[in-house]
């Protein structure tokens, strides 16, 4: 594999919608082995560069290069053709349909009466969500699925194509640490192979997990390309935005004042077992976890959404019994 080999180019990309500048003037070449990280700002045009490369929209000015071969401007059929496949922010399965169905649409493999072989559909969705390292029943409906495994069948679907170049839109955002573990490997699997990626993430923390080289975004315009290891979170947000943090979002310093929401020994639904909180006036409580560690859940049970089994909620210093939302609106 030749390191240096350039799988895609672009040169002077522009888009433009009804009163919008989308894209103004795009310039960046993605190699073979290397995973290229695309950051910005929301309204910066990671999503819209993303669509022109899988020919959704048409550019209105610039060339594209993919594989030696100049185009002006792509289609879906002829990005597929060219071995470049999308993984979409947003989920594009059909509900209804099964899992094997939805990874293999419009190529279900038939048998020589033009009738679909399910045997071999269910047994090569099954084989392409192992090379993910996903344990998923090929038969299930979509729809029945959670969140996050619609999300690696998405994948897996780009996937199975087989596409030299994969653009990843935000692809761990409703996925744990262990299922974005297996994703990175895949990726990395990917690069041994001389694939080209890139990965646009809102989450700068997997820059050291999987960047060669990022690329910052703002204002429809490149403003950096840089390795990996010099794009550490100050100079990358200090790119994004156009100045440094403390700049963009000042802390303010406030007195907290007396607690306005007490949680003791909570339990509530599946997950919330022991909770304990206080929240005081004037301060911002954050809220972390996995998923289904049980965040989810939290709201409900002090919005009277979900019953509470054991434990106290007091609002202002006075114990709290919502039996609707109504009884937490009133407080």
């Amino acid at each position: 594999m030749d390191q240096h080999e350039i799988l895609l180019k672009l040169e002077n990309i522009e888009k433009r919608f009804p009163g919008v500048v989308a894209l103004k003037s795009i310039s960046l070449e993605v190699r073979a082995g290397e995973v290229q990280v695309l950051l910005g700002e929301n309204g910066a045009g990671k999503s819209t560069l993303m669509k022109i490369l899988a020919g959704e929209h048409a550019p209105t000015g610039g060339e594209i290069v993919v594989g030696g071969r100049k185009v002006s401007a792509l289609t879906p059929t002829l990005a597929t053709e060219l071995g470049i496949g999308l993984v979409h922010q947003e989920l594009s399965l059909v509900p209804a349909l099964s899992v094997a169905e939805n990874i293999l649409l419009g190529r279900m493999p038939r048998n020589a009466f033009g009738r679909i072989n399910w045997g071999k559909a269910y047994e090569d969705a099954r084989r392409a969500l192992e090379a993910l390292g996903v344990s998923i029943d090929p038969t299930a409906e979509v729809r029945t699925l959670e969140v996050a495994e619609q999300q690696l069948i998405e994948i897996t679907r780009v996937l199975e194509r087989g596409p030299r170049i994969l653009l990843l839109d935000e692809p761990t955002s409703a996925l744990s640490d262990n299922e974005r573990s297996r994703l990175f490997d895949v990726i990395r699997r990917l690069k041994q192979r001389g694939h080209g990626i890139i990965y646009i993430s809102h989450h700068l923390s997997e820059i050291p997990m999987i960047a060669d080289r990022v690329t910052v975004l703002r204002d429809g315009l490149v403003v950096e390309t840089l390795p990996a290891d010099e794009a550490d979170e100050a100079t990358v947000i200090r790119l994004m935005v156009g100045r440094r943090l403390e700049e963009q979002f000042p802390k303010e310093t406030v007195e907290l004042g007396a607690p306005v929401l007490a949680v003791e020994n909570l339990a509530s639904g599946r997950t919330l077992k022991d909770l304990s909180f206080t929240l005081r006036r004037g301060e911002i409580l954050g809220i972390y976890g996995l998923m289904g560690a049980g965040q989810a859940e939290i709201a409900n049970a002090l919005f009277g959404l979900q019953a509470v089994k054991t434990g106290s909620i007091e609002v202002g210093g006075k114990r709290a019994d919502f039996r609707h939302s109504s009884d937490a609106i009133a407080a």
